[in-house]
């Protein structure tokens, strides 16, 4: 394993990643979606805004319908220029639809954006792809297990500083590839704004 599948596999807790499908446009299929997998999405507001973090004057979010109806709604956040991308990861297999909203509603690339995919039952080679879900509490309250019930083994250390202008991120690599191979589940970071 390296430092490729581990953000591989951070990335499939929050994974495939799923294209804009715009209004109007036909509903897309994407065949790299899994249950318990992240699926992103990306959209280009109209205008740009002063202060793309003020969620008060911006308030962009993605409203999820699944297979059972149940509805999820989840923030999206700024990423550079007029883009913005919202992150979801879907509960169960079958189809899933969106719809955005934006504070701004004039905003007609960010505010009513519609449309859908197929997520696959949860599949592939590591744990977490293949009972997949959100970490809970064991029915006995002593152990931690995946959605499916499989128990979860937390073994990890915490890096007090990470990220941070002291550790390069050759080193942040390295310190991940020797977690992996050590057969860690988890690591824990935190960083100091104080160190760069």
């Amino acid at each position: 394993m390296n430092f490729a599948l581990v953000v591989r596999r951070f990335r499939g807790l929050l994974g495939p990643i799923v294209a804009l499908v715009a209004i109007g446009v036909p509903t897309t299929v994407y065949a790299g979606a899994n249950q318990w997998s992240v699926v992103e999405l990306s959209f280009h507001a109209d205008k740009d805004y002063p202060d793309p973090f003020d969620f008060e004057h911006v308030g962009f979010t993605t409203e999820f319908v699944g297979p059972e109806r149940r509805t999820i709604v989840i923030p999206g956040f700024w990423d550079g220029d007029r883009v913005w991308r919202v992150r979801f990861t879907p509960t169960l297999p079958g189809k899933w639809e969106y719809v955005t909203r934006c504070r701004d509603q004039r905003d007609h690339g960010l505010h009513e954006r519609r449309g859908s995919f197929t997520v696959a039952p949860p599949s592939g080679d590591t744990s977490l792809r293949k009972h997949g879900g959100f970490l809970r509490a064991s029915a006995n309250g002593r152990y931690l297990t995946y959605s499916d019930g499989t128990p979860f083994f937390w073994l990890g250390d915490t890096w007090w500083v990470v990220p941070s202008g002291l550790v390069s991120f050759d080193q942040f690599k390295h310190m991940v590839d020797r977690r992996v191979a050590q057969g860690f589940s988890i690591f824990q970071a935190h960083g100091y704004t104080g160190f760069d």
